[in-house]
């Protein structure tokens, strides 16, 4: 099943420039700063835009909304709950897909503090997808991007992987 309208999904320049890089942006500030230290810029906006498209979550966790501190981002949330709904009846829910990948390919790292990606739909996924390899880290949602060397142990876990894959296409 594809994702209905996939292809008209897009994230608006002005979302990416006027926001989410803009150091001088009220509340955007900070991500602008984050953003930044990672290799983003306004020239190349494109790009953090691609990867907004590319990282999905579990599922559209509704729960979430009573987490929200701004009043007015919580009340629409609240009003797009039938929106959610639907949309956890598509693939969006990536708990309703079945990888097409082995499932000992698969590593499922899980911040067990993430409010905005909560552990517990990390664990659905793990249960639906026949509980692949899974890293349960005591990090938020962001937290785990400057833990010293993750980066390094995951690409350790994938180096076999990666060589068994293609010492079968030789």
């Amino acid at each position: 099943m594809k994702l209905p309208f996939a292809n008209e999904a897009e994230v608006p320049r002005a979302k990416i420039v006027l926001y989410l890089l803009n150091p001088e942006h009220r509340s955007g500030k900070g991500k602008a700063r984050f953003f930044a230290s990672h290799g983003f810029a306004v020239e190349d906006w494109q790009k953090l835009a691609a990867a907004v498209l590319a990282v999905p979550g579990v599922a559209v966790n509704y729960s979430i909304t009573e987490r929200i501190i701004w009043h007015r981002v919580r009340e629409a949330m609240r009003r797009q709950r039938s929106v959610f709904e639907r949309l956890n009846q598509t693939p969006v829910n990536l708990t309703l897909l079945r990888p097409a990948i082995l499932r000992k390919n698969i590593l499922l790292i899980e911040a067990i503090h993430d409010l905005r990606a909560p552990k517990e739909d990390i664990e659905r996924l793990w249960q639906a997808w026949a509980q692949p390899d899974i890293w349960r880290l005591p990090h938020g949602h962001h937290s785990w991007i400057f833990t010293p060397g993750l980066t390094r142990r995951v690409f350790d876990w994938l180096a076999p992987r990666l060589e068994a894959g293609r010492k079968n296409n030789e």
